[in-house]
């Protein structure tokens, strides 16, 4: 009869072990879920890169190089 009762307490202690580990692993998927959702809007929001190209010719378009010549005496 005490190995019976000592299994039974043994059996309780196992299933609320199981019970809390289990808890604690839907607060873990449910925090990474948050978080995995705030990951997502800053992809949403991230600009555009501006157009480089003329509608025209379909060329890149370049500035002018500046002239710096210096004279030597």
């Amino acid at each position: 009869m005490a190995d019976e009762a000592s299994q039974n307490i043994e059996q309780e202690e196992q299933n609320a072990t199981k019970a809390a580990a289990d808890e604690n692993a839907r607060e873990l998927r449910k925090e990474n879920s948050e978080h995995s959702d705030s990951d997502d809007e800053v992809v949403k929001h991230t600009s555009k890169l501006p157009d480089l190209t003329s509608s025209s010719s379909g060329k890149t378009k370049r500035e002018q190089p500046e002239m710096n010549i210096q004279l030597q005496r």
